[in-house]
């Protein structure tokens, strides 16, 4: 089958169909778009203790790690307590993002609500929660370490101080201090190292980068951008792939066909398309409808044609009256009807020689139609040499009877016999 005629009968025949599941794949997105509530988003950036990064895996690393800080459970419940602000913690966890700014060690975390101004708010506490976090897990032992040394030197201080003053009263006293001089040198010594050791941890306090908020001064979301255009061209696309889907299904189960296609079913050309249903006194309007039917039964090898009507009731005998040439030494055209019985009778008694030209309307649907005109085509070896259509539609339960005044008598189908060729 020809692949334009076989898009000409899907689109053409199926359009409404195509059209209308075209409309229900853009109406979805339409209506989801009305059904949702309006989201606003806001963003805070970061850093987590590492300006610099090596590459984007080691950035993603740093973002996978501020993410699974900042959709804990405990740290969202501490944040939304203190912005104040009342919301369920779950659905919070499953509107936070994290990613890099580029290759940076920079992060960004976005949040989104219904509310802008507690969307700013959410995002710029769970930003302070991850900082947080992310600061004592960095820096908060050793800041641990130097509290308890600054500690520790504080009561070495008091120590040296006290051994100092007993030192004077016992040199008023004995005018000896050896003992106490001893004590105080190795208190003294002690609190050198402890102050080496925190001058030590102060350099790498110092020298390490401190998780810090970059970017927190949001006061308000932003519109989420929503994706109505990319979705209504989704549904456009998937509602036209099912729509032709469907059609072409149609088109299995039950094909359309027209002229072009009857033609191709049939296996014989397309001779003409009359303007309107065949009747009694039809009159020929083309004159070169005869030609062609002359040069058809010269390729099939015919000397003479039946016009048979295939589909709704209609009266040939007048086209073929038009088209006979029988008289005047030309090609001998009479009509045939595949209903009743005198009908029958010519079929048995036809023998090959004499060629057919169905007579049907332009638009067929389905192929049961041309079942009795191929049961006589394969038993009285007659070809179907043509193929006329007329305006018209044919569809199932409509009656193919021929009228009773167009059954032919036994005189008439006697006649119309065409005697086989004689053996050379």
């Amino acid at each position: 089958m020809d692949l334009n005629l076989v898009a000409q009968r899907i689109l053409r025949r199926h359009w409404a169909v195509i059209l209308l599941l075209v409309l229900l794949g853009v109406s979805v997105p339409v209506a989801l778009h009305r059904m949702q509530e309006p989201s606003y988003e806001a963003s805070a950036r970061f850093t987590i203790g590492s300006w610099d990064t090596r590459d984007a895996q080691e950035s993603s690393g740093l973002a996978d790690t501020a993410l699974a800080l900042a959709t804990s459970p405990e740290a969202v419940g501490r944040a939304l307590g203190q912005a104040g602000i009342a919301r369920d913690p779950v659905a919070v966890i499953e509107v936070v993002q994290v990613a890099p700014v580029g290759t940076s060690g920079v992060l960004e975390l976005t949040a989104t609500d219904p509310d802008p101004t507690a969307a700013a708010t959410i995002t710029n506490a769970l930003a302070a929660e991850v900082v947080r976090a992310r600061d004592e897990a960095i820096l908060g032992d050793t800041r641990a370490a130097i509290a308890g040394i600054d500690g520790q030197i504080a009561a070495l201080s008091q120590e040296i101080t006290r051994i100092e003053d007993t030192a004077d009263a016992t040199v008023a006293r004995l005018r000896s201090v050896e003992a106490l001089a001893l004590r105080h040198a190795e208190a003294v010594e002690q609190r050198t190292r402890l102050e080496n050791q925190r001058q030590q941890l102060v350099t790498i306090l110092s020298t390490t980068e401190a998780p810090r908020i970059i970017d927190g001064s949001a006061t308000s979301g932003l519109p989420v951008p929503t994706a109505l255009v990319t979705r209504l061209a989704i549904g456009g696309l998937l509602g036209l792939v099912l729509g032709v889907a469907l059609a072409a299904t149609l088109e299995s189960w039950r094909p359309t066909l027209t002229g072009p296609g009857i033609a191709h079913h049939l296996g014989a050309p397309l001779l003409d398309r009359l303007p309107r249903p065949p009747k009694h006194d039809t009159e020929l309007q083309d004159p070169w409808l005869t030609n062609y039917l002359t040069l058809a039964a010269d390729a099939a090898g015919v000397r003479s044609v039946k016009l048979v009507p295939v589909g709704p009731e209609v009266d040939v005998s007048g086209l073929a009256g038009q088209l006979d040439g029988h008289d005047d030494g030309g090609l001998r055209v009479t009509s045939f009807y595949l209903e009743g019985d005198a009908s029958r009778d010519a079929a048995r008694s036809s023998r090959p020689g004499t060629g057919i030209v169905a007579v049907v309307p332009d638009v067929v649907k389905g192929t049961s139609v041309f079942e009795r005109l191929e049961r006589h085509v394969e038993l009285a070896r007659q070809p179907v040499i043509g193929v006329l259509t007329y305006r018209g539609r044919w569809r199932r339960g409509i009656t193919r009877s021929a009228p009773r005044h167009l059954a032919l008598t036994a005189d008439e189908a006697a006649a119309d016999r065409v005697p086989a060729d004689p053996a050379p």
